[in-house]
């Protein structure tokens, strides 16, 4: 018998769930903690306000995280055109990680589902601890973790669509209790409830073994955790596999995000180019990795890169990267695995 993956649509058998991106935001609100508050340049703060163009695209590559515009779409009839590229690329499923306090809005997930024809799943958690909102704040570990099983059970926020993931779970540099408390809740919600889990990581941190030394405390099946954004920690090959051969999956979601870093500590570090991603998801395939692998654009908030604005969009890795995959000796049936069958084992129960 087939098993399920809960979709917002409602459940589908695993085996329509077609090329799938495993870790996105179809919408999303600006995060505060990327805003720039710190330069009072009367220039410079009228261009964080300005709208996208092609006068100011590759100003905004180098200030990503700070122009307002490029950090937010609450536009739903964009993200329906831009999905929709991914749909007539070969695509068929994208995974929704959006949480509480960031923009989820599940009703909106439907009507972009039923207009792009794309299976989308919903997710429940709580993203880094900025973000969260208030009511979150004074729970326990316990009621932070049947908030999110009512939300598996039931639907979210009385709607009846169901989650068919747990995450992002963000755990940010200064790896706050708050945090870890969510973490653990999540650990614990997918336990009980049977779903996969996928966990925000930052960048450049090799926080990969910490996280996975407190859901394996809680008892959570390593083979069900998915650690994300991984792309930033490419060049410590020997890191990721101490986290592969501990058993959970590796994500590489960040395609296209080829600038350097302007928030917190990280600024001006550059994140990898996509052949760099492409020869180290090779290089993994070649030590046997091919069915622990995932992956994804986290494409939501950046606007310049959307096919609208100039960018690749949700169709990048069907449409301009394939070849290079093929070409770098990743196997058609390695990136079935890696776009298919590891995202269909993780969804699936």
């Amino acid at each position: 018998m087939a098993k399920k993956i809960m979709t917002v649509l409602g459940p589908i058998d695993e085996n329509s769930i077609g090329k799938t991106l495993m870790h996105e935001h179809c919408l999303v609100a600006p995060v505060d903690a990327y805003a720039d508050t710190d330069n009072d340049d009367p220039e410079y703060q009228a261009f964080l306000k300005s709208e996208i163009c092609p006068e100011n695209r590759q100003r905004i590559i180098f200030n990503m995280h700070k122009h307002q515009s490029n950090t937010e779409n609450l536009n739903e009839a964009l993200s329906i055109k831009e999905l929709k590229y991914f749909k007539d690329a070969g695509g068929g499923t994208v995974v929704d990680v959006t949480t509480p306090g960031i923009g989820r809005d599940v009703n909106a997930l439907v009507r972009i589902s039923k207009a792009t024809g794309l299976n989308i799943v919903a997710s429940t958690a709580l993203y880094i601890e900025g973000t969260w909102p208030e009511r979150f704040r004074t729970m326990t570990q316990q009621q932070l973790t049947d908030f999110f099983l009512d939300e598996i059970r039931n639907g979210i926020d009385g709607t009846g669509i169901r989650p068919g993931y747990i995450g992002e779970v963000g755990m940010n540099d200064a790896w706050t209790k708050d945090e870890v408390k969510s973490l653990r809740a999540a650990g614990d919600a997918c336990i009980e409830s049977g779903l996969s889990m996928t966990v925000h990581q930052p960048i450049f941190k090799t926080y990969g073994e910490r996280v996975l030394d407190v859901l394996e405390e809680q008892g959570v099946d390593l083979d069900k955790v998915v650690l994300s954004h991984c792309d930033g920690t490419i060049p410590n090959y020997d890191y990721h596999v101490s986290l592969l051969e501990r058993g959970c999956r590796l994500q590489i979601d960040e395609f296209m995000m080829e600038f350097p870093v302007t928030y917190g500590p990280y600024v001006k570090h550059w994140l990898p180019r996509d052949i760099d991603r492409i020869r180290h998801i090779k290089k993994l395939c070649d030590a046997g990795y091919e069915d622990r692998i995932t992956v994804s654009y986290d494409l939501g908030a950046f606007k310049t890169l959307y096919k609208t604005y100039g960018g690749g969009g949700y169709a990048h890795i069907l449409e301009n990267l394939w070849d290079f995959f093929l070409f770098e000796g990743v196997t058609e049936t390695q990136l079935n695995k890696i776009l298919v069958e590891n995202p269909k084992s993780i969804l699936a129960r």
